[in-house]
């Protein structure tokens, strides 16, 4: 196993998020991108990262949120892997 390879996530989370339920995209308060590629939301599946392009150590991932939609960008390259579904104030969030 990878030193560096672990549980992570990147996304929104709106406050009543339980940040002690890791992995996030469990319940209806956050949408993240996880460690495996995947996007959470409601403990559902809304969309995936294209094979292969799963970030690397090194690796830059840009999150925009325009209240509808999360859109995921690697190295400054759009991933076409929107997803939707939260509602209300949210922010940013990694763990």
């Amino acid at each position: 196993m990878d030193k560096y390879s672990g549980v992570w996530g990147i996304g929104v989370a709106t406050q009543k998020v339980n940040l002690n339920q890791v992995p996030l995209g469990r319940d209806s308060h956050s949408l993240v991108l996880r460690h495996d590629g995947s996007i959470y939301h409601n403990n559902e599946e809304k969309n995936r990262l294209p094979a292969n392009s799963l970030p690397q150590e090194g690796d830059i991932v840009g999150v925009t949120y325009d209240h509808v939609e999360l859109n995921l960008y690697l190295n400054g390259k759009n991933m076409h892997c929107p997803a939707s579904g939260i509602r209300g104030t949210v922010f940013p969030i990694v763990y």
